[in-house]
């Protein structure tokens, strides 16, 4: 009788620890859910940030290259069209 008496105080005491060993990883579990929440809240702004920052960036090269003077548009286009000719002259150098 003395032996069962033991083996369920046994049986109790782990069962205890247990139950204190699943609280407390519930409570861990939970605290984890919200760190991921908060961690996936602060992915969403900074997506959202880093989408605005490259639209202004964008806008930014367009208003600069807009605001080329003539004479600098002008140079360019001589550039390009050097570029251009040099171009020609190697294919046609490929060619033969």
């Amino acid at each position: 009788m003395n032996d069962v008496k033991e083996t369920l105080e046994r049986i109790s005491a782990k069962l205890s620890q247990l139950t204190k060993r699943l609280a407390m990883s519930e409570a861990e579990a939970e605290l984890l859910k919200r760190e991921l929440k908060q961690a996936r809240e602060t992915i969403s702004v900074q997506k959202n940030t880093l989408r605005e920052l490259e639209e202004q960036n964008k806008l930014i090269k367009i208003a600069e290259a807009v605001a080329l003077s003539k004479e600098d548009k002008r140079t360019v286009k001589l550039k390009i069209n050097e570029f251009i000719r040099e171009i020609d002259k190697c294919i046609a150098t490929l060619s033969d």
